[in-house]
């Protein structure tokens, strides 16, 4: 069965750009920004930050329907372009501004580890982004569990 999902970007050339999917709309940053602090978030962040909403949500459901008890769950990532200067246009660098590595960890408190590693190898199973993530770069994510 085929289903297909889809969101709208628009913006002139005066305003920050704007997606919009089904009743939702959000404002997005630069693509990528070299800045300590902005207004927005940038593309990459919102994508990598869906990454782990996407692994944080997929272990939440699998764990409510298996009744596995979890009282709290945090995912932090990182990850590195394989040339973020290409992005900017510095001239005579070469490479591309893809994402060369995405690392992860997901911390989560819980009496039962070994119900917990179990529901994560099938949240990544059934993970649409970090499945299309893994096809296209490395990603390595790691789960610590605690009582």
């Amino acid at each position: 069965m085929k289903h297909e999902w889809s969101v709208r970007v628009r913006t002139d050339s005066t305003k920050v750009p704007t997606a919009t999917a089904r009743n939702h709309s959000w404002q997005v940053g630069e693509p990528l920004t070299f800045a300590p602090k902005d207004d927005r978030p940038s593309a990459l962040e919102l994508a990598v930050g869906a990454l782990a909403a996407d692994l944080v949500g997929g272990l939440q459901r699998i764990c409510r329907v298996r009744r596995i008890d979890f009282d709290q769950a945090e995912m932090s990532m990182r990850w590195t372009l394989d040339n973020p200067l290409t992005y900017v246009g510095v001239i005579g660098e070469e490479g591309s501004p893809a994402i060369a590595q995405i690392d992860g960890v997901l911390y989560v408190s819980s009496s039962d580890e070994e119900a917990v590693q179990d529901a994560w190898k099938v949240a990544l199973a059934r993970s649409p982004l970090f499945n299309t993530f893994n096809k296209a770069t490395v990603v390595s994510l790691r789960l610590t569990v605690t009582p």
